[in-house]
């Protein structure tokens, strides 16, 4: 997962304490989350992205702006270091 820039959690069933998602933004990865139980909330404060549960269309738009965008990306995966070494 270190040599990861973007953990995509793709659940469709409610997650309420994500330590996949934790575990990624530890190591500094952009997390790509449904919009499902508490990954919401483990990216909040601007760590990674969102997406509806069950839509592969939101996940593919997502993920293509944010591949194109390398600047967005260093900053979300920054975003999420900094989140988790807070908590």
């Amino acid at each position: 997962m270190q040599a990861a820039d973007v953990f995509v959690a793709a659940a469709v069933d409610p997650d309420p304490f994500p330590t996949t998602v934790l575990e990624a933004m530890s190591m500094g990865c952009c997390c790509v989350v449904s919009n499902t139980g508490g990954h919401p909330e483990a990216i909040s404060n601007c760590a990674g992205v969102v997406f509806e549960p069950g839509c592969i269309e939101s996940l593919g738009v997502e993920l293509t702006n944010l591949l194109s965008d390398d600047r967005r990306m260093k900053k979300l995966k920054s975003n999420a270091k900094a989140r988790f070494d807070s908590e």
